[in-house]
């Protein structure tokens, strides 16, 4: 075959009505042609649109293929036969496949090259020279001004050619000519594809075909064709910045469908396929506020569950929630719903990064809980394959389309089947399986264990079920019926699923089951209790841990200690592990409720009495006995004592965590005084201070607590004696301390200095204090003493009226604990023994204000 000849069949040739009919159905008629495949083009759908740097970025190599296309048609393609032999047949069949609109075809079929005449019928904006001997274009006769037929077939002939600039030169066109595009039809379904696809792609061409449209079509036409989602959906997901702009201009033009719920679950999938997902969501909030519906988180929120991650389902929950659009009892009742409101909290946007890490091990265990529950979505891998071509799949494509739904055996009606005595088991497993039915639900399997006798044959049933090829449904009230029903033991539980009046379906709830256990244990029904406590046991890896925790938590919230310690005594027999949520748990249901910056409340006293100590001595236990020990959880504790001016037990539990994370003290004699005196329980034990911030004692010691105690030694002045302490700290430890302050008898822990003595003491055993400005706290400490103002505080105020020692003393006795000029006085003061109050002032806080103008005023 010559070689313009198949250049033109690849770069002219595109699919019509005949070019798909042609290259089904017609042989090859000669060999020089073998059979056509036609090359279809990227006509775009809502499902999947192409993308738009397809037709541009070939269109240099089809400009090449054209061109050697009409060099070779010059020669090549005669009206009746070429020296090459293609027959007239042969260029009459080529023909019919590059068009098949008769007028078009005989055009090109009377001209010698029809590359060039082609070119010249769709250059519709006059862009190329006319070539020689040109006739007038079809599209300029009046009787094919309104024809479709032929404008798609310029259309996509500058498509293929052009890219998107040869369909905008087509848009140009109809606006120059008033051409009356159509809306009904399968041909109008093509024009809208093409035209709506590029112009998505190019903002310009969209902004020059709407007012045409608008202008010369009728608002029902618009709506009929649905162009307010093809152009706002689109835009969502390629170009969400102009998806609000363009919703505002349909909207005020009157193009938006009437029901606006729908239209925003429409959107849905588009915010979750976008190329810019956080975009998309601020752009479908702004659509939804301007719309001002209500009643859509309905038929939003299932959607957004399944495609989105946790955090952007909680924050378009919230949002939701937000502008009065509430979930309905129904929905409240799915899990993944229940879920996002259970943790709504987390989605506070004012909650600091520092105050976030706090609840870090929450926001992982919401992100599982969510992943775990959310709707599933068809897996791509098993959807991309083809299913077997049998009668019963061809049925039910065929019920698809038709909307006709397969008939179900649902969960209730087998439970009726199983609860009918009438029937023997086996009778009912073996028409079930007549029947098709695929899976056991919870309802028919509480049936079948309320029918038994015995246990043991609730589990001989569900293996005859299995083995008729009926899978039982994986849920927490199957796999907790299938092991109670084992273990001798736990045949109470198994009675307490078969007769509880709760839903199978409520056992997925966690929340709300511990929240029964707890209820059962305060009203003394051990029995259902313990039930509840094996139903959340049962999918643990060490259930007794975490059996003897739930236990311990519940007690905690109650507000009984004798039982927290009898039962922390019992764990610690059984070297059971207290975790982190207890310890959590303990710490914040048994410590008095304060705001942010505040002491502890005074009021109802006597129902915290000891509460700190209460919970010192049991971090102070726990870490004794080797268990991993979350150094956070000292931060509350060590703030409550400086704030109750606690200072004593506050340095005494201070440097024994110092000596304890700094390694300098033989852990042996530490557990001599827990109750377990067995160092070997130990997990884990501090290592050398080479980890960086990551070290315990960076951890808990961090530079807001060291400038704290700093403030807490200047207020010891002036606040109320500290209460007693009783924090068991070992007789061992006192000891340690005593010998490591031998020789600072200066550094005594009385009076305002407590807080810097006990800084420079922790620095000793390894605590940084670089970066912690304590010369800045000292320094507005001393300013609040000794400056010119007077404080709005009523403890500052009473400071500086008790106050009896002079500026240079107290500097003096700062200098003598932290070290030689540590507030980083001038030379020329340093050297002085006799300094007087006002230098010492002048080097610290700089010449007053009103002293430093007078001084330039003398000056001038």
């Amino acid at each position: 075959m010559p070689p313009g000849a198949p250049a033109l069949h690849r770069g002219l040739a595109r699919p019509s009505a005949l070019t798909s009919q042609l290259s089904t159905s017609v042989r090859p008629i000669s060999p020089l042609l073998p059979s056509y495949s036609a090359r279809s083009y990227a006509v775009p759908s809502r499902q999947r649109a192409p993308s738009a740097a397809v037709p541009v970025a070939n269109a240099h190599n089809v400009r090449q293929e054209l061109e050697n296309a009409r060099k070779g048609s010059q020669t090549l393609v005669t009206r009746n036969a070429s020296p090459s032999g293609i027959s007239h047949t042969e260029r009459k069949n080529f023909l019919a496949r590059l068009t098949s609109w008769m007028p078009l075809f005989d055009r090109l079929q009377n001209s010698l090259d029809a590359f060039s005449t082609f070119r010249h019928e769709a250059d519709v904006c006059d862009r190329l020279p006319a070539p020689k001997d040109a006739e007038t274009r079809l599209i300029d006769e009046p009787q094919y001004l309104q024809n479709l037929n032929l404008w798609l077939e310029i259309l996509r002939f500058r498509l293929r050619l052009d890219g998107q600039q040869g369909v905008m030169d087509v848009v140009e066109a109809f606006v120059r000519r008033q051409v009356v595009l159509p809306l009904r039809g399968p041909q109008a379904d093509q024009l809208w594809s093409i035209l709506l696809w590029s112009a998505i792609q190019y903002p310009q061409m969209l902004r020059l075909l709407y007012p045409y449209v608008f202008d010369t079509l009728p608002r029902s036409g618009l709506l009929d064709i649905r162009l307010y989602h093809r152009i706002v959906g689109p835009l969502l997901r390629q170009n969400p910045m102009f998806a609000v702009k363009w919703h505002k201009r349909m909207q005020i033009d009157g193009l938006l469908p009437s029901d606006h719920v729908s239209v925003l679950a429409h959107f849905v999938e588009d915010v979750c396929m976008s190329n810019h997902k956080s975009k998309a969501i601020e752009a479908f909030k702004k659509i939804y506020t301007s719309l001002k519906v209500k009643y859509a988180y309905d038929e939003c929120m299932l959607h957004i569950c399944r495609m989105l991650d946790f955090p952007d389902a909680l924050d378009m929950h919230v949002f939701f929630v937000r502008h009065d659009d509430k979930p309905s009892l129904s929905m409240k009742s799915t899990p993944v719903i229940a879920h996002l409101i259970e943790h709504t909290w987390l989605a506070k946007s004012g909650m600091k990064p520092s105050v976030r890490d706090r609840f870090a091990d929450q926001i992982m265990t919401a992100q599982y809980e969510f992943q775990r529950i959310k709707p599933i979505e068809l897996d791509t891998a098993h959807a991309e394959v083809m299913p077997a071509f049998t009668r019963e799949n061809m049925s039910t494509l065929v019920g698809d389309v038709h909307n006709i739904r397969e008939k179900e055996l649902n969960d209730a009606f087998c439970a009726r089947l199983f609860a009918t005595t009438a029937f023997s088991t086996d009778l009912i497993i073996t028409g079930l399986r007549m029947l098709g039915l695929k899976v056991v639900g919870n309802l028919a399997l509480r049936e079948i264990a309320a029918r038994v006798s015995q246990p043991l044959e609730y589990v001989a049933t569900v293996d005859a079920i299995r083995n008729a090829g009926i899978s039982v449904v994986d849920s927490v009230f199957s796999r907790a019926l299938q092991s109670f029903a084992k273990q001798p033991g736990k045949h109470r539980s198994f009675e307490f699923l078969v007769s509880s009046d709760q839903h199978p379906t409520a056992y997925e709830d966690r929340s709300l089951q511990k929240q029964l256990f707890g209820s059962f244990l305060a009203s003394g029904d051990h029995t259902q209790a313990n039930a509840v406590l094996d139903v959340l046991t049962v999918d643990e890896a060490e259930p007794q841990t975490y059996h003897a925790n739930l236990i311990l938590q519940a007690y905690s919230r109650r507000g009984q200690r004798a039982s927290i310690l009898q039962i922390l005594h019992e764990m610690r027999l059984h070297r059971i592990p207290v975790s982190e949520a207890s310890l959590r748990t303990i710490q914040w249901t048994t410590l008095r409720p304060r705001l942010r910056s505040k002491r502890p409340i005074t009021q109802e006293h006597h129902k915290y009495k000891d509460d700190l100590d209460f919970t010192t001595n049991i971090f102070l236990e726990t870490m004794r006995t080797g268990q991993s020990f979350n150094p956070v959880r000292w931060h509350e504790n060590l703030k409550r004592y400086g704030m109750e001016n606690r200072l004593e037990a506050l340095e005494r539990l201070s440097v024994w965590l110092a000596l304890w994370y700094s390694g300098r003290s033989d852990k042996s004699s530490l557990f001599a005084s827990s109750a377990v005196g067995d160092p070997g329980v130990a997990k884990s034990l501090p290592g050398a201070l080479d980890e960086g911030d990551r070290h315990p004692l960076n951890t808990i010691f961090t530079p807001h607590l060291l400038r704290a105690m700093v403030a807490w030694g200047f207020k010891s002045e002036v606040s109320s004696p500290e209460s007693t302490t009783a924090v068991r700290l070992g007789s061992e430890d006192l000891e340690a301390q005593s010998k490591e302050t031998e020789g600072a008898a200066d550094e005594s822990f009385n009076g305002w200095t407590r807080g810097l003595v006990l800084v420079r003491k922790l620095q000793r055993f390894g605590v940084n204090l670089r970066g912690t400005e304590l010369r800045r706290e000292v320094k507005l400490r001393l300013w609040t003493l000794y400056g010119p103002g007077r404080s709005t505080v009523p403890l500052n105020r009473q400071a500086q009226r008790m106050n009896r020692l002079s500026l240079v003393d107290r500097v003096n006795h700062i200098n003598r604990i932290m070290g030689t000029n540590w507030l980083g006085l001038p030379p020329e003061v340093r050297g002085q023994s006799d300094v007087s109050q006002w230098t010492i002032y002048r080097a610290l806080f700089g010449q007053p204000r009103r002293m430093r103008r007078r001084t330039q005023k003398d000056r001038g």
